[in-house]
């Protein structure tokens, strides 16, 4: 149980309400509906607009403690994300993919994972390294149109390539490549 879910256990107890009752209180007709929204946003922060003032003003919960569990729960996330990520080029693609369920269908349609060790060579040896990749994968597979890639090379960058894989801009912050993956 993360700190957000158990800020909402300690103040549910506190008011008497049992998780049914909780989110009858939340507006909810369905309480197995409900519930699902309720644990989906304390495990995620997944919800619908509007959830997260909703539990806060239902529950009474003090600012500063609502957001400190909610910036742990965050930061927990980002921690996780950090460990898994792995390099990957994705394409620029030129429209979105129709239908948009070929995304899940076809691995490597719009984009592959590059080895971890490209991050450690000097910077225009992994620039060049990663045109060759990106070539190579082009000439040999069937790619969705693009018009050029970006490289995800850690965590806090992002190489962008234009369409004949000249490097034209570098992003040095959280970029998620699961955030942009279609982005066209």
């Amino acid at each position: 149980m993360n700190e957000l879910e158990r800020l909402i256990k300690q103040r549910s107890n506190a008011l008497g309400f049992t998780r049914s009752q909780l989110v009858t209180q939340l507006g909810y007709k369905s309480i197995s509906g409900g519930l699902r929204k309720l644990d989906t946003f304390g495990a995620t922060l997944k919800a619908p607009a509007g959830f997260e003032l909703l539990v806060q003003q239902t529950l009474d919960i003090p600012d500063v403690d609502y957001h400190a569990a909610i910036t742990a729960v965050e930061t927990k996330q980002t921690m996780e994300w950090r460990e898994q990520f792995r390099p990957k080029i994705q394409f620029t693609l030129l429209q979105r993919p129709s239908p948009l369920f070929l995304v899940g269908l076809v691995p490597g349609l719009f984009g592959f994972s590059v080895p971890v060790e490209l991050s450690a060579m000097a910077k225009q040896g992994e620039i060049e390294k990663v045109v060759d990749l990106y070539q190579a994968y082009v000439d040999s597979k069937s790619v969705y149109p693009h018009c050029g890639f970006s490289y995800y090379r850690n965590c806090g960058q992002c190489w962008e390539f234009d369409e004949h894989a000249q490097l034209v801009s570098e992003t040095n912050e959280d970029a998620h490549p699961a955030q942009a993956w279609l982005r066209v």
